[in-house]
């Protein structure tokens, strides 16, 4: 049963996603604080949530994660993706998903249905969203502008990586793994992932996981077994998900999309990568010479060359 608990003043301090005590060294206009209050968090959305406490009105947060919500039905739906409850299926890949909506946009990637298309260049998408970020471009609407510099973008993920330049010493470091930010309020978010209960541990080594399926797909690791077989060539894997996106290499199917150009990939991260070509981004940095390279594989060549 979800818990739409209200969240109280006191309650509020115990959320991870905010941080109450702002660096010296980050100028206090990169955040947002209450009026009423010494709230102080880097997103001006959570700011409104807050002040509603102050209104008496009613917040529901999420007992699993930093997000928060004031419609009880939205809480809902979210907390089923923590409890891994996902009623929608593909029938074509048995995908699962929480909502019937997200169903219906994942089977456009099987269908290839793109409705939406751009009325300039003729472009399709499969989502309102990547058409909404095009006709941006096209205009040269730029509505996501950085608080340090006069840098604007027309899609929210370029302002994410031009914001790294801003921010080059990670002085936050996480005291569980290599996890490194230059925001305190960061590591708070990441930290709640290692606080989250993990009962399933493997025998063999320092391995465990919150789902005893991950558990079981980390297992083949060690004992090389690959039940997932490809139907059109000899690869194996331990995962469906891994041949899921194997399988793309003979569908050609490709539903990663760039909302600039017409460039699609197999893979998320290869579409990450390919969009540093446009934002210019190079975030990766040689810390030995400063050299500075938009793939993570290439500074590794790189600093063998040291």
């Amino acid at each position: 049963m979800v818990d739409n608990s209200l969240v109280t003043e006191d309650q509020s301090k115990q959320i991870p996603y905010i941080s109450r005590k702002v660096e010296e060294k980050i100028q206090k206009k990169h955040f947002f604080t209450c009026d009423k209050c010494d709230f102080t968090t880097i997103d001006q959305h959570l700011v409104q949530f807050h002040k509603r406490i102050h209104s008496g009105a009613k917040i529901y947060f999420c007992k699993f994660c930093p997000f928060i919500t004031k419609h009880p039905g939205f809480l809902k739906r979210h907390t089923m993706c923590h409890l891994n409850d996902k009623p929608y299926t593909c029938q074509i890949c048995n995908s699962k998903f929480v909502q019937n909506c997200n169903l219906k946009i994942h089977m456009r990637k099987h269908t290839g249905e793109k409705p939406y298309k751009c009325p300039k260049c003729n472009l399709k998408f499969s989502q309102s969203s990547g058409l909404k970020f095009h006709i941006n471009n096209h205009n040269g609407i730029k509505p996501y502008k950085c608080k340090v510099c006069e840098y604007t973008s027309s899609r929210p993920y370029d302002l994410k990586v031009h914001q790294r330049k801003h921010y080059n010493k990670k002085q936050f470091h996480c005291n569980f793994c290599n996890f490194s930010t230059t925001l305190k309020v960061s590591l708070q978010r990441h930290m709640f992932l290692h606080e989250l209960e993990k009962p399933f541990k493997c025998s063999l080594c320092k391995f465990s996981a919150t789902h005893k399926s991950a558990l079981t797909i980390h297992s083949r690791t060690h004992t090389g077994e690959k039940p997932f077989s490809c139907q059109h060539c000899h690869y194996k894997t331990i995962s469906n998900n891994s041949l899921k996106i194997h399988n793309r290499i003979h569908t050609g199917e490709k539903p990663y999309v760039c909302h600039i150009c017409q460039y699609a990939s197999t893979r998320h991260q290869n579409l990450k990568v390919h969009l540093h070509k446009h934002s210019k981004e190079k975030p990766y940095v040689c810390g030995k010479c400063g050299s500075k390279f938009t793939q993570k594989s290439s500074l590794n060549v790189h600093c063998k060359n040291h």
